[in-house]
């Protein structure tokens, strides 16, 4: 039986010809010390990343089946949208801000960017008030409390979450 580790490497051997020149390069950059000073582009591109690993990783495309939502994050130092929707097994992702958000998460650059790269932490983060969680209404009706929508076991947005935040420490160890 094969290990995560040895899925990671053979979903990343699978997808390296598929990705753009010089995206690992970029990604090397995201596992650094100093993120705060790294082109809030990045996430652009750690959304890429997160697509075609998780197309081509069959377990996470048994997962990506059953999630319906998006997510968007608002970098207010930046004052600079981007998002991700998976739906029905597709993930796409773009610039801007976009309507209709299942979450919307508001914190800077570096804390933004800390959470997806695991250098900082998503429910402390929380609760700490370095970020704000703005629920759609139909989310809302979801929830319990704001907190259950990142929780990884309770939402999809926190399995999203979670799921990029675990390839990009793979990634980080492995390149």
């Amino acid at each position: 039986m094969e290990s995560e580790e040895d899925n990671f490497l053979i979903t990343l051997e699978k997808i390296k010809s598929k990705l753009p020149n010089g995206l690992i390069d970029d990604l090397k950059l995201f596992s650094s010390e100093e993120i705060e000073n790294l082109d809030k582009n990045l996430l652009i591109k750690v959304f890429e990343f997160f697509k075609q690993f998780a197309l081509n990783s069959e377990s996470m495309r048994n997962e990506l089946v059953n999630i319906d939502t998006s997510i968007q994050f608002y970098m207010i130092d930046e004052d600079s949208f981007c998002w991700l929707m998976v739906q029905n097994g597709k993930i796409e992702f773009g610039k801007n801000s976009r309507d209709n958000s299942a979450v919307t998460f508001k914190g800077t650059k570096k804390t933004l960017l800390g959470i997806l790269s695991g250098q900082e932490d998503l429910i402390w983060c929380y609760d700490d008030g370095d970020i704000e969680v703005d629920l759609s209404p139909q989310e809302a009706d979801k929830c319990d409390d704001k907190s259950a929508s990142i929780d990884g076991h309770r939402s999809h947005q926190g399995w999203i979450l979670m799921s990029i935040r675990g390839i990009m420490n793979d990634l980080s160890f492995n390149i």
